[in-house]
């Protein structure tokens, strides 16, 4: 059995918000800028924020691999990833905080997609595919994650795909993020939208073994389709490289604390 969870510092947050909420000097400032009440936005960030750090801190969210459906907390845990980068995002912004690097690097996954990726793109890739659109994720092509639509019909814990590894590496069709143990991971299978040109050989393969009854009609029709579109991808993702961007992210929040000290 192996557990994984988040351990963020909420006395963090906790002290930002109170730093804020309590100087009437930010207050009067964020009120009102240009008929917007930033404040209130300011304040929704904070709440947030402070119940997501301890929601993510629970026992509601602890990964135990050998949980039968340990994917879904996996799969929230990437919702939340993109939501702790959201509201540390937008906070720094109100605030003028610098912190491009940060939201530029390409650290946690180096290696995957194009010159213009990064971990946070990514993130937003993979919570995409795996709960907000599912059957229907095409919009992160200029990353270089994707060449077109793909489909996702689940998430499963890796364990019982090391035959994917081992023969998918040739085929090109096996994303692996980070050196783990395979068992702990988890992965994401991914249908291609694409249609590659049918190998004549295999056509003609499969038309011989269909004349010969080697297999029947409808099983001639499944490969068929199968030789026709893009093989299957497999993404294998840890849950320690997603609690280390979700830390990440929210470790921003302390270059935010210097600066409201020196400047409120």
């Amino acid at each position: 059995m192996s557990t994984y969870r988040c351990s963020l510092n909420v006395d963090l947050i906790e002290k930002v918000n109170e730093m804020l909420v309590e100087d009437d000097n930010v207050f009067s400032k964020y009120k009102e800028v240009n008929g917007v009440f930033i404040w209130n936005k300011i304040s929704a960030l904070l709440s947030r924020l402070v119940d997501l750090t301890r929601y993510l801190n629970s026992e509601k969210m602890v990964i135990n691999t050998d949980d039968d459906f340990c994917q879904f907390t996996f799969m929230e845990l990437i919702n939340y990833a993109e939501q702790i980068n959201t509201f540390v995002t937008e906070l720094s912004d109100i605030f003028n905080l610098e912190i491009y690097k940060m939201k530029t690097s390409k650290r946690i996954f180096p290696n995957i997609g194009n010159e213009i990726s990064n971990d946070d793109r990514y993130i937003k890739y993979l919570r995409s595919l795996v709960s907000i659109h599912p059957t229907n994720t095409d919009r992160h092509t200029k990353y270089g994650y994707q060449s077109a639509a793909e489909y996702s019909p689940y998430v499963r814990k890796g364990s019982s795909f090391s035959h994917i590894l081992i023969l998918g590496k040739s085929k090109y069709n096996v994303i692996i993020n980070r050196e783990h143990e395979l068992e702990d991971q988890f992965v994401v299978r991914v249908y291609h939208s694409e249609v590659k040109e049918l190998d004549n050989e295999e056509l003609n393969e499969l038309n011989n073994m269909l004349e010969n009854n080697a297999i029947c009609k409808e099983e001639y029709e499944s490969l068929q389709i199968t030789y026709k579109t893009k093989s299957d991808t497999y993404i294998f993702i840890h849950p320690e490289d997603i609690i280390e961007y979700i830390s990440e992210r929210y470790n921003i929040l302390y270059a935010f604390e210097r600066v409201l000290q020196l400047k409120y």
